[in-house]
């Protein structure tokens, strides 16, 4: 399944809240999938999907990467980390394979 955004369309709840000081995210939950718009100068938008262990990453320039068996503990600890870029480098992107899928 993946996240892709064609087919995961339908919002069924969106549920608006502060996480942290800082950041404002919108939570959407589409399908099987944890969407979250994020305060962040490069990313744009964070997905987890619960079937797969796949987590997406949107970023501003519109490239968007999945994860590959990446635990839900690390998507939670990257919505809440101070900086999401900063986090997405050291913890993310050096242990867990990624496809660029746009």
């Amino acid at each position: 399944m993946g996240c892709s955004k064609k087919t995961s369309h339908f919002a069924l709840n969106e549920i608006h809240f502060e996480l942290g000081v800082k950041a404002r995210i919108k939570f959407l939950r589409r399908n099987n999938l944890e969407c979250y718009n994020v305060v962040s100068s490069n990313l744009d938008e964070v997905c987890f999907d619960n079937q797969t262990s796949i987590l997406c990453i949107y970023f501003k320039n519109n490239s968007v990467y999945e994860y590959l068996n990446v635990p839900y503990s690390e998507f939670q600890n990257l919505l809440h980390s101070g900086s999401k870029g900063r986090y997405l480098d050291s913890y993310i992107k050096p242990v867990y394979h990624a496809i660029k899928r746009g």
